[in-house]
């Protein structure tokens, strides 16, 4: 296993190995992309493997949502897009924002106006957002953070794409290629790829659970934001709108 060189020297990497190690490495790079943005638990053979390699895995997570410079160009440009869906219960938004705050705080810069207004909200409504949510898990509701796996998702979808990229490979197959070549790693796909990356984790979704994030995320290229509310509103799936990776 080595994700170390850039993506298209890894892809040339690749492309020379047979394709049982090929789909092998891509299966260990899908783990690695999926654990840094905090997916799942890293598997202790991986974990050894990179301190043989003198990598520290903890190096290896992305910087906190809302803290990377893709993160901080979006907010400041977009903040707008992601407070309404904050309003709305989507409470990893609220700690993007959070974080963002943060830095700048750590870096002396004063807080916009729009921020210090959601800072003021999220301690007075969003305690109280919060308090409420307790107790309806308390009482064993179903269904009470609608936005609980958009972010998860979105996040597996785009390493599909990029296991796609990565070995030329379709996205999808059949299930019947599946039961038929179990073992071939010629059928392998970018959606069987990442399914067994994320058993790996210890995240068990299965193939058909990727392909419906895949499809649901129109082929990676949209987020999930308004799922919650397209599904309770209108009863559709999502439209084209959405955001981009930023991760």
């Amino acid at each position: 296993m080595t994700c170390e060189p850039g993506p298209q020297r890894l892809k040339e990497l690749i492309s020379r190995m047979s394709p049982r190690d090929a789909v092998k490495c891509a299966i260990d790079c899908a783990i690695l992309d999926l654990w840094s943005r905090r997916i799942g638990k890293l598997p202790a053979r991986l974990e050894r493997e990179l301190r043989d390699l003198d990598i520290e895995p903890s190096t290896l997570i992305c910087a906190p949502d809302g803290t990377s410079p893709e993160w901080r160009r979006y907010i400041e440009r977009f903040h707008d897009a992601l407070i309404g869906p904050v309003l709305m219960g989507w409470h990893h938004g609220r700690d993007v924002l959070c974080n963002f705050a943060e830095a700048l705080k750590a870096e002396g810069e004063p807080w916009p106006p729009w921020l210090q207004e959601f800072l003021i909200w999220g301690t007075r409504d969003g305690a109280k957002a919060r308090r409420e949510r307790g107790v309806h898990k308390q009482k064993g509701r179903k269904g009470q953070d609608p936005y609980g796996n958009v972010d998860r998702d979105y996040i597996i979808a785009m390493v599909v794409r990029e296991i796609v990229e990565l070995l030329d490979r379709k996205p999808l197959r059949s299930a019947a290629t599946r039961d038929r070549y179990p073992t071939d790693p010629t059928k392998e796909s970018g959606w069987s790829i990442v399914a067994k990356a994320l058993q790996d984790l210890g995240v068990l979704i299965g193939e058909p659970g990727v392909n419906a994030i895949w499809r649901e995320t129109r082929q990676g290229a949209h987020n999930l934001l308004d799922r919650p509310l397209v599904r309770r509103v209108l009863g559709k799936r999502p439209g084209p709108r959405g955001l981009h990776s930023l991760h």
